[in-house]
């Protein structure tokens, strides 16, 4: 989706482009409204089946497609991209083939793209990594012009012995991201969540391979990520309960420099049978919404007729924990809350932060603490008559280092 709200939605079409599944595109305003009077052919090369398609969108209205390509002659796959501009005209005479590395399948491309219209693709590939037949990540990045960055494959996933599916990335306006996927290590019987982070430069921020869940489970599939703009993100997933055929959704959010928020938290609502297929997208400012696909078991479902479509919004990107007691010195409170003045707050720690919906520290002189706590009075009085309208994160630190959060709003 662009900054206006356009967006454009993409699928695979069978004997559409006239030979076998061919890949399509078609661009909608905000409203809703189609602004393309006939589907969009995006693959030029009509002789194999082209399938899986992703795209990415910047802030223009520019965008880019990706798709696996079944070349029946070398018996491979391969994955291919066409970008294109605003008005839906083609950058690219062509397809571009994005894998170096063409021997056996590369698969389920995932795509992201930046203000500036540089993009990265992932995917996951069988054999690449010592003739293995292991499936793993790997990712190449390009310029705004389709000229490829890196001049070969890179590999992401640094655990080398599981099988690693089902990749997906997401990209800031400066060209930081971060790509998400599925492990499965054979003889645990289980599949975790992982994410790697990299800096627009392709230097990775992360050294190994990050585990998002904290929960083993049976089996975790499909992830789903969206970073904002200052580059918080959230990772999404289905969970399979163990000992039961049902499965939910669940998230977790990240700050920019890749600290875990809270832990795992369900998203569904209602918990009966298969809630599948999460995908996520945050706006600029870090408020997100997620949809999943809502199932049926035969007698129970959640839209009355089989399977549904549900979503769950949320505020803004650093969801704050709930407010606890403080051991020792009671609960963190705030009032008045709402708040356009003086704010006090008890039993605030050794250390007091705001942040921004967006995770930015608030140090400027919009914020001052104008008394602290002492022995005799455990309150603190804040001047926030200084800041802008809005939701802010109230941090405090104990002097054991455990950290309590509370929600201000500012009228």
């Amino acid at each position: 989706m662009d900054k206006d709200g356009n967006f454009v939605v993409v699928w695979e079409s069978s004997g559409q482009d006239g030979s076998g599944f061919g890949v399509f595109a078609r661009r909608y305003q905000t409203d809703g409204s189609a602004l393309d009077t006939a589907d969009i052919q995006i693959n030029v090369d009509t002789i194999h089946n082209q399938l899986n398609p992703s795209v990415a969108m910047n802030a223009d209205g520019d965008f880019v497609v990706v798709w696996e390509s079944y070349e029946n002659i070398l018996n491979s796959k391969g994955i291919y991209a066409r970008h294109y501009r605003a008005d839906g005209s083609a950058i690219d005479s062509g397809d571009i083939k994005v894998n170096v590395y063409t021997a056996s399948y590369q698969r389920n491309p995932a795509v992201s793209m930046d203000s500036d219209g540089d993009f990265v693709v992932v995917w996951q590939n069988r054999g690449q990594y010592d003739g293995d037949h292991y499936y793993h990540i790997f990712a190449r990045r390009y310029q705004a012009s389709g000229l490829a960055v890196d001049t070969s494959d890179v590999q992401i996933n640094t655990q080398t012995t599981p099988f690693h599916y089902t990749p997906v990335v997401a990209m800031d306006t400066s060209g930081n991201y971060v790509v998400a996927w599925q492990s499965f290590t054979p003889g645990d019987n289980y599949t975790s969540i992982f994410t790697r982070r990299y800096q627009a430069n392709g230097v990775a921020l992360d050294i190994s391979d990050v585990q998002v869940n904290a929960t083993p489970t049976v089996n975790l599939r499909h992830p789903a990520v969206a970073m904002n703009d200052e580059g918080d993100y959230i990772v999404t997933w289905e969970s399979y309960k163990i000992g039961s055929a049902a499965s939910d959704v669940f998230m977790r959010v990240y700050d920019a420099s890749g600290v875990a928020v809270d832990l795992e938290k369900r998203v569904n609502t209602f918990i009966s049978f298969f809630q599948r297929h999460s995908s996520v997208a945050t706006s600029a400012d870090g408020r997100f919404v997620i949809a999943w696909t809502s199932g049926y078991n035969g007698t129970i479902n959640q839209d009355g007729s089989s399977w549904g479509i549900y979503a769950q919004r949320y505020d803004y990107i650093s969801v704050p924990v709930d407010v606890l007691p403080i051991p020792s010195m009671g609960a963190l409170r705030a009032y008045p809350n709402p708040v356009s003045g003086l704010l006090t707050v008890e039993n605030a720690g050794v250390e007091l932060q705001l942040y921004s919906l967006t995770g930015r520290l608030i140090t400027d002189v919009s914020f001052r603490v104008l008394t602290r706590a002492t022995n005799g009075d455990n309150r603190t009085t804040l001047d926030m008559s200084g800041l802008p309208e809005g939701m802010y994160l109230l941090t405090t630190t104990l002097e054991n280092g455990e950290v309590r959060q509370v929600r201000v709003i500012v009228r």
